[in-house]
């Protein structure tokens, strides 16, 4: 199901609207039930989300504080419940062919505070310049990004520290981007986001709706944009990875120490004992750390004065967590322990496509 930017801020902003429902398309999906309670009253509680994490499938509890997922691939998720004036609820579950699972969250209520606006050293045009700022940040400063919109900043607490020059970023409810450049209305519940000149991290949970494209012009623009993004991401590199697939996907990756102590030697192939192993279930994969890994594609390479160069010499994916669990299409289930520079450091929510998208080739 797709929404204009309008339909979908009706659902996002009247909760007790119609249920909204996402459906991915797959010949093996299954199902999930279940129902969301106030923990202290044992009330249903209606309007709230409950979504897959970073895809687009999800729905809207009912009256009585049901609800369903339907079309759900095969794989591992982490199953939220959220809603304002809630704690949010988080459970991984495990989706099998088949799969008719029902899962009941309870959710804490929680005081909201209104937005404040916290500013260290006095940085010019306040407001503006943190907004500025974090947009940059946060949303990038690509051509994709200029296609994006950030729909209620005022949800936004942010920080600046001018001596260190450091954002510091949370939103007091879902922060809203309707992203043009690749149809999709982004909602994130940022918990906090710090971000200097030459690093930001970010923690949260995201989720992805569908737009209605105003003409088959833009469902084609959408469509390849959404390709364009993918072809040379990290999350193409880490299936490509699990795959076996490499050097025929156009990539070349090199373990390295540490970013400038050199590399360790060419690998037309990494060895995926050494840094990847299959998880518990065919469903999660553990990226094993600490190591770095160089990463380039061969779309990476520009013709500069007659030499072949590389943008920023490829990337660097720095895996600082002993595990950190992926799953098999190369989605992370979480950024924290990862740090991504060279070309991916620029990749931001401009550049974010949802964990259910597929190419065509897949």
């Amino acid at each position: 199901m797709s929404y204009t930017i309008r339909q979908v801020l009706l659902l996002a902003v009247l909760p007790c609207c119609l249920v909204s429902t996402a459906f991915c398309q797959s010949r093996e999906t299954s199902l999930i039930t279940g129902q969301v309670i106030d923990a202290k009253t044992a009330e249903p509680l209606a309007g709230v989300n409950v979504f897959l994490s970073g895809t687009t499938m999800g729905a809207m509890s009912r009256a009585d504080g049901s609800f369903e997922i339907t079309g759900i691939p095969e794989g591992a998720y982490d199953l939220i419940a959220s809603m304002v004036g809630y704690w949010r609820e988080s459970e991984r579950i495990l989706v099998t062919a088949d799969t008719c699972a029902s899962v009941q969250f309870e959710l804490q209520p929680r005081r909201i505070w209104m937005s404040e606006i916290e500013v260290t050293g006095e940085p010019p045009a306040g407001w503006r310049f943190m907004l500025a700022r974090f947009k940059n940040t946060f949303v990038g400063e690509s051509e994709n990004a200029r296609r994006c919109e950030i729909l209620n900043p005022e949800v936004l607490n942010l920080a600046y520290d001018r001596d260190e020059d450091l954002l510091s970023a949370s939103s007091s409810r879902p922060l809203l981007i309707g992203n043009r450049a690749l149809g999709y209305l982004v909602t994130v519940e940022l918990d906090t986001m710090t971000a200097s000149p030459i690093r930001w991290t970010w923690r949260g949970v995201v989720r992805f709706t569908e737009l209605e494209p105003g003409s088959r012009r833009e469902e084609r623009r959408w469509k390849n944009n959404r390709e364009d993004v993918w072809t040379g991401s990290m999350a193409h590199f880490l299936h490509s990875y699990i795959n076996g697939k490499i050097v025929s996907e156009g990539f070349t990756a090199m373990p390295v120490g540490s970013r400038g102590m050199g590399l360790s030697g060419k690998l037309d192939k990494l060895e995926l004992e050494d840094i990847l192993t299959q998880g518990k279930n065919k469903y999660v994969y553990l990226l094993h750390g600490p190591v770095v890994l160089w990463v380039r594609h061969r779309r990476d390479q520009i013709l500069d004065a007659g030499r072949w160069m590389t943008e920023q010499q490829g990337s660097w994916l720095d895996i600082r967590h002993v595990d950190v669990e992926i799953d098999p299409a190369g989605w992370m289930f979480e950024q924290e322990g990862v740090v991504r520079t060279g070309r991916w450091f620029k990749h931001r929510f401009a550049e974010e496509l949802p964990r259910d998208y597929r190419p065509a080739e897949q």
